[in-house]
């Protein structure tokens, strides 16, 4: 099982190509989006009504409607994609709470998973989108130079 689902995953994959074609101004539609990220229209239209009632994009109506980013790329984290598609993401149910685990108390492992999940919680804020402003190229692009 993989701690980020799928739906996330598309998530995601939509910021990231919000964030390659910011610079044309336009707004992205459902549609654009859904094959940029290799969607389907209804998974994609799904996930970026979570995004946007996350505040992480803004959409409008109309001809020229679609998404747009809603704040600066050093400000959307991969923690906020995470929790607005699919809530925090908790590496076991101890870590959610004191009563969440009859087990914890007597655990030989409890202490290490919390460990982890304060590193995940430290980490995961801290990686924006800033960075994909120079995405690495694909590797069956080419480049040459001059």
């Amino acid at each position: 099982m993989y701690a980020i689902r799928r739906e996330t995953d598309y998530a995601l994959r939509a910021i990231a190509v919000m964030v390659s074609h910011r610079g044309n101004g336009r707004a992205l539609s459902t549609s654009s989006l859904a094959e940029l990220c290799a969607s389907s229209v209804d998974m994609m239209r799904k996930v970026m009504l979570k995004l946007a009632g996350a505040g992480i994009v803004k959409s409008s109506r109309g001809r020229n409607g679609g998404f747009v980013l809603a704040g600066r790329l050093e400000r959307i984290s991969l923690a906020d994609i995470i929790a607005a598609v699919q809530g925090p993401l908790l590496l076991n149910p101890c870590v959610a709470g004191p009563a969440a685990c009859d087990y914890e108390s007597r655990c030989p492992i409890a202490a290490e998973v919390r460990s982890l999940q304060k590193s995940l919680e430290r980490l995961l804020p801290a990686a924006t989108f800033a960075g994909l402003d120079n995405p690495p190229s694909r590797p069956n692009e080419t480049t040459t130079e001059e």
